[in-house]
């Protein structure tokens, strides 16, 4: 499956007046930074998943082969013992913007506390899309705000 979406840094507290759905995210990775593919582990809520991701074939969008399975609760606790890194909490918003788009919106607690981001994803890669106010710069080809990066890095 290909992933195609766009990551931006969030400059206000706007986004909340469109929350549909929030959900608590603890991942963290089991593979060495330069490993193709990231292999990533994941409990969002009580359901584990394991998600192997390709490097992007674009440099202004993320376009990449990516690969998720669910797998046990159990499964996921017994292995982040060998998380290599930080492991990420956060909690994602979904969230629908005035223009009626659907936004992931990423609050994270650790390690990086106070980061939010904002992800939209794309059915094709020149998707035309609408920013909303509280969209602030494109990081999409930032790789300091990659998940997998910031996991492996001291917070700021």
């Amino acid at each position: 499956m290909i992933e195609i979406e766009k990551k931006f840094l969030v400059t206000s507290d706007r986004w909340k007046e469109g929350i549909l759905s929030e959900k608590k995210i603890t991942q963290f990775y089991i593979s060495a930074p330069e490993a193709i593919p990231t292999v990533r582990l994941r409990l969002l809520e009580d359901v584990g998943y394991l998600t192997l991701k390709y490097p992007s074939t674009s440099k202004n969008v993320l376009v990449r082969p990516e690969f998720e399975y669910e797998v046990p609760k159990a499964h996921v606790i017994a292995q982040q013992q060998f998380a290599i890194g930080n492991i990420i909490e956060k909690t994602r918003y979904e969230v629908r913007d005035t223009f009626g788009q659907h936004w992931d919106v990423d609050e994270f607690t650790s390690p990086n506390t106070g980061l939010v981001l904002a992800e939209i994803e794309l059915a094709e890669e020149k998707a035309e899309i609408s920013l909303p106010d509280w969209v602030g710069e494109d990081v999409s080809d930032n790789s300091r705000y990659s998940n997998q990066v910031m996991s492996y890095q001291s917070p700021e």
